[in-house]
């Protein structure tokens, strides 16, 4: 179960804003508590200077002269995801638009991340003289020694954070180096490329103009912060994709079958992830060369094959859980403790990181997800939450680690096979240092419970117009507290419901539980956590409520998140006291009523823990019913999946001995020596 969290918030410094009441609310949750601050968030028309940005102005000299004075051939280097191949595009287009002889590369997954010697010693018999590299860079000091060494020169452009020592270069153009002066530092990568071209053009407006779209695309798909000059670039973004005159854009929203009014969810969830398909499976250049494409015919038929690898990419991610889950299988234990250390056989390593996404989601606990690649070494990435810093672990486990980087929520690694054991040693003991606490770090939080009165279409264009959102401004969530469920209807993949709340009717689409997981029923009481806001059909206004979760109401979720964890700590060795293991001995009572419940789910191929856990709180708390369903399961009753969350009843099973199952066994010994 995840909690849900009501954010405190200060709203008395933004009342006289002139903002509505619902909007105040949203910024005073997140941070934003005075006008000032507001205008800060919301940025402006247009950007800063870009000359302000340190060594902008020495990589324009650099560029003018080697490249348009001179006419030295010169290589975009990008990397491989849709931030990399969106810069790169950016300022190849520029380059060659303006008469430059310019080439472009960008790795293969297989050729790693950043500047790589062989490509380079390619790039020095190609006759290449400057390299310029977007999305990368910043960490290439040898690489950058050998560009010097083969008499080229070197731009670096990048935006993930520096070390200690710079690459020699002819200009490093990072916001987040220490002497930067820019007011603003938190772009993509293709938001510094976009910086450049305003710079190499003296014109921001006439940059955002023609290049902003694509910009926007690869700010929101690389999840940088949505504040400050980032919202500039969005919004600018979103206004020229309506009318964009790039073919390959227009082909990807068609296949993808996008309809206006196009959003920052579109970027997010639709055209980012068919970009990054490319490098993910196949080669980035395939996405390059689809955003730099003139003819529409040709832009159609490269957007479809994107389009396919995207689906091959949601196979692959779908194998990669499966054997998660095998291995998850034949050891459940590993599900109990704080953090899950994972390595896998034979996976591609391209969506290693999007496995660790889901899992964690799922779980609710940081993962270190790795398979075996080449010379007996294990490459992974990992994926965390508020709390746990995936960067300082790694920096702990340095010393098992060939190469690792990272920020708080996100990392990846790579490591020697026999050094898995004291890596994953290494993990639990920092997770147990930093007492990170799960269910307060994969918290949902919500802005406020909304009474019926202030589900108005005035209100839900107050939260339509903050939009874009994204990280750091994520999508504000509410609670409807105690609707009740009037009407079902399933679709293919999801479930739309009708609630009545107060004297309001609303129609609700629940997108994170399958039909097939959908256990409400018309007339339950339930609490809700959605967004709220305006959708546009055929030219009217609808409200729009879609749901992140669904509960009974009632329901205390501390003491069913206190009773999962009561109950992890026993099944990792973390014996509770004798008087708490008393009142979580099931009885025969206890055992009959959970198991004609379970028979009154036959119509079901499994049923939802969560479900059953809702439904008996006030009888049989989360403790007790975990414990029930795993000596049903010993008993040969059914099969639990708890990385599913779900329980599958065994039709004619053998005749049950509940008490010689290794559960029972357990707590009566336990019971004995208390």
């Amino acid at each position: 179960m995840k909690k849900w969290i009501v954010r405190k918030a200060n709203n008395l410094k933004l009342a006289d804003s002139g903002l509505e009441p619902i909007a105040v609310s949203v910024l005073a949750a997140n941070g934003i508590e005075s006008i000032d601050a507001a205008k800060q968030f919301f940025g402006g028309e247009t950007l800063s200077d870009p000359f302000l940005i340190t060594d902008m102005e020495a990589a324009v000299t650099a560029i003018n002269e080697m490249v348009f004075d001179y006419g030295e051939r010169v290589c975009v280097y990008g990397d491989y995801d849709c931030d990399g191949v969106c810069a790169a595009v950016l300022l190849y287009t520029f380059l060659l638009s303006n008469g430059a002889d310019v080439i472009h590369k960008i790795n293969s997954r297989e050729q790693g991340f950043g500047l790589n010697a062989d490509v380079i010693k390619e790039l020095h018999d190609d006759d290449v003289k400057l390299i310029i590299t977007v999305d990368n860079g910043i960490a290439a000091i040898e690489e950058a020694k050998l560009i010097k060494s083969l008499g080229m020169s070197l731009i670096i452009t990048d935006h993930h954070e520096p070390g200690e020592t710079l690459p020699e270069a002819l200009a490093v153009v990072n916001p987040h180096r220490a002497d930067n002066t820019s007011p603003f530092r938190d772009y993509c990568g293709c938001g510094v490329a976009l910086m450049l071209a305003a710079a190499l053009m003296g014109d921001m407006e006439a940059a955002l103009e023609q290049f902003s779209d694509i910009s926007a695309l690869a700010t929101v798909a690389d999840m940088v912060s949505l504040t400050g000059e980032n919202r500039t670039i969005v919004n600018h973004g979103l206004h020229y994709f309506e009318h964009t005159e790039n073919p390959g854009l227009k082909a990807l929203i068609e296949v993808s079958r996008i309809k206006p009014p196009i959003t920052s969810q579109h970027f997010g969830f639709a055209l980012g992830p068919r970009i990054n398909a490319a490098g993910r499976i196949g080669h980035a250049d395939l996405a390059f060369d689809l955003l730099i494409c003139e003819d529409p015919e040709k832009a159609r038929a490269l957007a479809e094959e994107l389009n396919d690898l995207n689906v091959r990419r949601k196979a692959v991610e779908t194998e990669v859980l499966e054997k998660v889950k095998n291995i998850l299988s034949k050891n459940p234990q590993c599900l109990y403790r704080k953090i899950l250390v994972l390595s896998i056989p034979n996976a591609n390593h391209g969506v290693i990181g999007l496995a660790a996404g889901r899992i964690a989601e799922r779980t609710g606990k940081p993962v270190f997800l790795m398979t075996d690649d080449e010379n007996e070494t294990l490459r992974g990435s990992a994926r965390s939450f508020p709390g746990y810093s995936v960067a300082d672990a790694l920096t702990k486990a340095s010393d098992c680690l060939t190469k690792f980087g990272g920020h708080a929520l996100a990392g990846g690694f790579s490591l020697k096979n026999d050094n898995f054991g004291k890596f994953a040693e290494t993990l639990e003991k920092f997770t147990e240092e930093c007492n990170f606490n799960a269910s307060e770090g994969s918290a949902v939080q919500a802005i406020k419970i909304l009474s019926p009165e202030e589900l108005t279409f005035e209100n839900g264009r107050a939260l339509t117009a903050l939009e874009p959102f994204g990280q750091g401004f994520t999508k504000p969530l509410f609670i409807l507290r105690g609707a009740i469920i009037s009407a079902l209807r399933y679709e293919q993949n999801y479930v739309k419901t009708a609630l009545n709340y107060g004297n309001e009717r609303l129609s609700l689409n629940i997108f994170k539980i399958p039909p097939e997981k959908f256990t409400f029923n018309i007339g339950d009481k339930v609490d809700i956590l959605t967004y709220f806001g305006i959708r546009y059909w055929n030219d009217k206004e609808y409200l729009s409520f879609d749901a992140e979760d669904i509960r009974l109401s009632g329901i205390s979720q501390t003491k069913i998140i206190n009773g999962i964890s009561a109950y992890e700590k026993l099944k990792c060795g973390d014996y509770p006291e004798s008087a708490v293991l008393a009142r979580v001995k099931p009885s025969r009572e206890d055992f009959a009523l959970i198991y004609r419940q379970l028979q009154g789910f036959s119509d079901r191929k499994t049923i939802p823990v969560k479900t059953l856990i809702e439904r008996n709180q006030a009888a049989i708390n989360s403790f007790k019913l975990l414990l029930i369903l795993d000596i049903f399961e010993e008993a040969g009753l059914c099969k639990n999946n708890y990385f599913e969350g779900s329980v599958t009843l065994i039709k004619n099973p053998p005749k049950a001995k509940l008490e010689e199952t290794k559960t029972s066994k357990l707590i009566e010994n336990l019971l004995n020596k208390g």
